[in-house]
């Protein structure tokens, strides 16, 4: 759950509303949430079917920036 105010946790306008509605009825509207807005790769180090070393780079494996959503 992201906490009020918003203005820290880079919010799209859907979670200013939702945060908003949520605070005066929690039970109606669940406030935002900090979700990854920005993704990096990692590169992983694994064993291919070969049985050989193979070092990979995987896209969007590390969140690198959050945001309320």
């Amino acid at each position: 759950m992201c906490p009020w105010p918003l203005h820290h946790y880079n919010p799209s306008p859907h979670a200013i509303l939702r945060t908003l509605l949520s605070l005066r009825d929690p039970d109606y509207v669940p406030a935002a949430s900090c979700v990854p807005t920005k993704m990096a790769p990692v590169k992983l180090m694994y064993r291919d079917d070969d049985d050989s070393v193979v070092i990979s780079s995987f896209p969007g494996l590390e969140a690198v920036e959050c945001g309320c959503r």
